[in-house]
């Protein structure tokens, strides 16, 4: 309730009630509106998840940190992770707060072949 929406696709940026039916939005208004559980917003911004294009740190505590600060997506889209395919198969065993993601970066494919990787 009363919390400052900040909604980029449709250009809102206005305090409202939110309703949420199931862990989905199902209205925005600036009607009094009522539920099982009230949380008072006042003074807070709501607004979608962030994504982190730029996350270093590919691990549990990290990705908590990020979800403490509003991020619901975190990329390595720099040095990215290798082996990628086993990053991936790796992070899907496990039950992360957050999203994630890696590219297959060419950063280690130019060092030198006697530097450690």
């Amino acid at each position: 309730m009363n919390g400052r929406v900040i909604d980029p696709e449709t250009q809102l940026d206005a305090v409202r009630n939110i309703g949420i039916v199931n862990g989905t939005i199902s209205m925005i208004t600036e009607n009094n509106i009522s539920g099982k559980k009230t949380i008072d917003a006042t003074g807070k911004i709501v607004s979608p998840g962030f994504i982190d294009l730029h996350m270093h740190g590919q691990n549990l505590g990290a990705y908590r940190m990020q979800a403490t600060q509003g991020v619901t997506m975190a990329l390595e889209l720099e040095s990215s992770v290798l082996p990628i395919d086993e990053f991936y198969a790796g992070q899907a065993k496990k039950n992360l707060p957050i999203h994630y993601g890696a590219a297959a970066a060419w950063t280690f494919g130019i060092l030198p072949l006697s530097m450690p990787r």
